[in-house]
């Protein structure tokens, strides 16, 4: 049953699509009359995606794309088939992610650039393209899937933090000087059951191939894709999405000290599941 008739008609593009929660968005929002856009590096995941989310082709258009070497006249292509096929683009939601598990001082300069492109400068670089398309929308909106790592640091995602953190500052700031235009929303999530740590990069840009050692305990991406989905059309600007841990922007605030020590017996066990060879299952 819908939770209500908002999305109805809505077209809406989807980056970081062919799998965790950005693939699980999908699957949900297909539940109503709307219209995606799925994009990642791999179409034949996102091909997957579709078949999942049950997506006739007519409402549907797959985009493969990597948000760190797309050029402008590429997207101004992308602008024009999005225009072709649906008409218009009402919301952009910016998933795509790239994490690392990685000492800040060991991690190496093009390690620390990738992630910045694919979470920072890519969205930047995709939002300025897209803007004049998106702004024709009777309701144009911005969703940035951000992360308790975009409200403070936390170790071992130093770099990841520090993208986190600008996507706030800038879309923060690009939403003021676009008051009334447009509307953008933040939702900053706690740990989330998918498979970003297996993907995450080490210090030397290899893939670190394992799961948290808090994965069991995340919120599964399901439910966390329709929490996201019930809230979006809300005048809120920002979502704290999470379990428990999601009580440590409060913890930061008022007691810093605790919050502090809390983070350093973080990094104490997941530095020891760091140092651990990956299982063979």
């Amino acid at each position: 049953m819908r939770l209500n008739k908002q999305y109805d008609q809505k077209v809406i593009w989807i980056t970081g699509a062919s799998s965790g929660l950005g693939r699980e968005l999908a699957i949900a929002l297909a539940a109503y009359d709307v219209k995606l856009i799925l994009s990642s590096r791999q179409e034949t995941k996102l091909r997957e995606t579709q078949k999942l989310a049950n997506l006739e082709a007519e409402r549907c258009l797959i985009l493969p794309m990597d948000l760190t070497t797309i050029k402008e006249e590429q997207i101004k292509m992308i602008s024009d088939r999005i225009l072709l096929k649906f008409g218009k683009l009402d919301l952009l939601i910016h998933n795509a992610s790239l994490s690392q598990r990685s000492l800040a001082h060991q991690t190496i300069n093009e390690v620390d650039r990738k992630i910045m492109e694919t979470n920072f400068f890519g969205p930047v670089k995709l939002t300025k393209y897209i803007l004049p398309t998106l702004l024709k929308s009777l309701d144009p909106r911005i969703v940035i899937i951000s992360s308790l790592a975009g409200k403070f640091g936390v170790p071992l995602r130093s770099t990841y933090c520090a993208a986190k953190h600008a996507l706030h500052g800038f879309f923060e700031a690009m939403k003021l000087e676009l008051h009334k235009k447009i509307n953008v929303s933040f939702f900053v999530l706690g740990g989330v059951k998918t498979d970003s740590a297996i993907h995450a990069l080490n210090a030397d840009g290899s893939l670190h191939s394992q799961l948290d050692l808090w994965h069991k305990r995340n919120m599964p991406a399901d439910k966390c894709a329709k929490e996201i989905i019930k809230r979006i059309h809300s005048k809120k600007d920002e979502w704290v999405i999470g379990h428990v841990e999601k009580f440590g922007i409060w913890l930061r605030k008022h007691f810093p000290s605790l919050h502090q020590r809390a983070l350093l017996i973080f990094y104490t066990k997941d530095k020891g599941n760091l140092d651990q060879e990956p299982s063979a299952d």
